[in-house]
Formats: structure tokens, sequence, C-alpha cells
């Protein structure tokens, strides 16, 4: 549910990218259901929208601790068994190599030249490799159904009186968007 807050208030923060999911959720789901899994195939900017919400929101940016369990050589550097290690990832979500110009939310980087989502290898926020957290998948599709299923349904919209939503966060165990106010009014 972090991730959805701060996707909301990206929305808040950046409209033309809502109402581009909008008009997608609209062509490709329309208002007669609800969204599903299956859909995500058909829907390549809302799928970009999300990862693009991801990098930028670094929720997890440290990842949780891990030990070495044997003595290993890395970057020409020797690490004792028993080191704990942080993998540091907002240095990887924030790379210019794999994301240009990465201070910019520009869910556009996760599309090929056809409009069509491409997975970039450094997007990683559910970690990678045997350490890969054990709900990524339900956590992607609880993403995807009601981030698509909220815009769907409404528009967001900022209180009366503010103009520019507040993108300050807290750490604790994940970096957690501070409280906001949005109006949800159902859609025409």
């Amino acid at each position: 549910m972090t991730t959805l807050r701060w996707g909301l208030l990206f929305m808040l923060k950046y409209p033309h990218v809502l109402r581009k999911v909008q008009a997608e959720i609209d062509d490709v789901i329309g208002r007669g259901r609800l969204p599903c899994m299956a859909d995500q195939d058909n829907m390549p900017y809302s799928r970009a929208t999300i990862a693009e919400v991801q990098r930028v929101a670094d929720i997890v940016p440290l990842n949780l601790p891990h030990s070495t369990t044997a003595e290993i050589q890395l970057g020409g550097y020797v690490i004792p068994a028993g080191t704990d290690i942080f993998a540091n990832f907002t240095a990887i979500l924030n790379d210019p190599k794999y994301f240009p110009e990465p201070q910019k939310f520009r869910p556009e980087r996760h599309l090929d030249e056809r409009g069509d989502f491409v997975q970039n290898e450094a997007l990683i926020p559910f970690s990678i490799g045997r350490r890969v957290c054990l709900g990524e998948a339900l956590a992607r599709v609880e993403l995807f159904i009601f981030f698509t299923g909220i815009l769907q349904n409404f528009d967001i919209r900022l209180p009366d009186g503010v103009t520019d939503p507040s993108m300050d966060g807290t750490l604790g165990i994940v970096w957690m968007a501070n409280p906001y106010l949005l109006h949800f009014v159902a859609r025409p």
C-alpha cells in the first residue's frame, strides 16, 4: 500500500500522466467491469507509470541487511564471512546509465519506440536473486488492480488552495509519503 500511496501522490503532482493512464484504462477496460491482471499486457502506459512510481518512490532505499556466509571477493575487495551487506537501491534506481535524467518522473522511459512496456534490468523494487521479496507476485497484482481500479472510477484532485503537493517522505522501515489530502471525485 506504500507504493499505491506514492502512486496517487505522483498522479496529483503530474496530472498529465494521470490523464494518459485514465485514457488507456477507458480504451482497454472501459467502465463496464473492473480491471484484472489479464489487462496488464494491453496497458503499457499504466505499467510504465507503475514502474516509474516504484523507481522514483524508492520505498526500500537500502533494502534489508544480509550477511555473507563465506569470505568473498567483490570488485577487488575481500568481504569476510559474517559481514552485514546492504544493497543501495537508491543508487541503482537513480543510475543514469539505466535511467537517463533519473531525477525526472517520466513513465515513457519504460516504453520502447512502439509504445510497448520494456522491463529494465535495473528496476528492482522487490530485490533480485535468492533474496527477492516472497510477496512480489501478489504485490504486483494488487498494485496494478488497485491503481487502475481507483483511476478507472475516480478523478483525484488536490484540496482547494493547494497547488503543488509535497513530495516529502519519512524514513522508517520503508520510505513513506508523508500524510496528504486528496479529493476523490467520481468520474462521469
